[in-house]
């Protein structure tokens, strides 16, 4: 029998099975370098990492505390002449002398390939699934109290890199990443994200490199609840809604190295976001329910 905290990380459910596909394709993947079992070169590094902190503002809460922290690493590694894979597995234990309602422990796992598919064409890919906690003050808008809060976070983002010629280069990365809030009720803090970028490099001289981008992302917020304040206090389902956010961006910019330690870089970009608001089942709520404040004002 699995424990229910077990069984959460394990099944995840059915809007996160692109993210265990294309990890599943990743591993697949992997296992059809060429080469890969006399060839290639297998690492395992683990590592822990420990330290103190003393927050006078932990959380923004306005107490103070001692943070203790620990946070082993394990990595696999396998390196090929052609690309390589690797996987990690991080614990972040974090721990208060006083104020234990902090302590928690986060965990995540991720996954790296970059393959040389030919000698101008390569491919890559990068995911990561964690389990986290937040302390979010802006969970009071929605009726909930700003305790820790449990949550799953998923990426994944494969890329394709193609060189035109030898002083042009173009890269394309697909991106996308979801946010689990273990909230049994209400699940509106979910959301989706896609995006995509297209990116051209192009080298003028061994130490200038000028880069131009376009991007789009869309994030998918769906069944978000809209809450009141009640006269007494209490929060008030008011309705739901459905909530789409587009933004776009382009930019440009040079890199310049001034020697081989010391480089310099550029930037300007542009965007423009848009936002979609759809509402669904709304709730009417009185001036009974909610209240109503009234004050005198004077006309000069």
């Amino acid at each position: 029998m699995l424990s229910p905290e077990l069984e959460e990380c394990m099944f995840c459910p059915p809007s996160r099975v692109p993210c265990l596909f294309l990890l599943a394709l990743c591993l697949s993947l992997a296992s059809l370098f060429p080469g890969m079992p006399e060839a290639a070169e297998h690492q395992v590094i683990p590592a822990i990492t420990a330290r103190t902190t003393y927050d006078d503002n932990v959380f923004f809460d306005d107490v103070s505390d001692l943070e203790l922290r620990a946070m082993p690493r394990l990595t696999y590694r396998i390196e090929h002449e052609t690309g390589q894979v690797e996987v990690s597995a991080l614990a972040d234990i974090n721990r208060y002398l006083e104020e234990t309602r902090y302590d928690r422990v986060n965990h995540s796992y991720n996954l790296g390939i970059d393959h040389e598919l030919t000698p101008r064409l390569s491919a890559g890919m990068q995911a990561r699934f964690a389990v986290d906690h937040t302390f979010e003050t802006e969970l009071e808008e929605f009726g909930l109290e700003t305790d820790k809060q449990r949550r799953n976070v998923y990426s994944a983002s494969p890329n394709v890199t193609w060189a035109l010629d030898p002083r042009h280069t173009l890269k394309l990365d697909l991106r996308w990443s979801g946010v689990d809030n273990r909230q049994s009720d209400p699940d509106d803090r979910d959301y989706d994200s896609f995006g995509l970028s297209l990116s051209l490099f192009r080298q003028w001289t061994e130490r200038f490199f000028w880069v131009g981008q376009i991007s789009a992302d869309l994030t998918d917020l769906d069944d978000r609840v809209f809450t009141v304040r009640a006269a007494d206090g209490e929060a008030l389902d008011a309705g739901r809604f459905d909530e789409r956010q587009y933004s776009y961006q382009a930019l440009a910019g040079f890199n310049y190295n001034l020697s081989e330690n010391l480089k310099t870089s550029f930037r300007v970009w542009g965007g423009r976001a848009e936002f979609e608001f759809e509402q669904r089942d709304p709730q009417f709520l009185g001036p009974d329910v909610v209240g109503v404040t009234t004050r005198d004002v004077e006309n000069d």
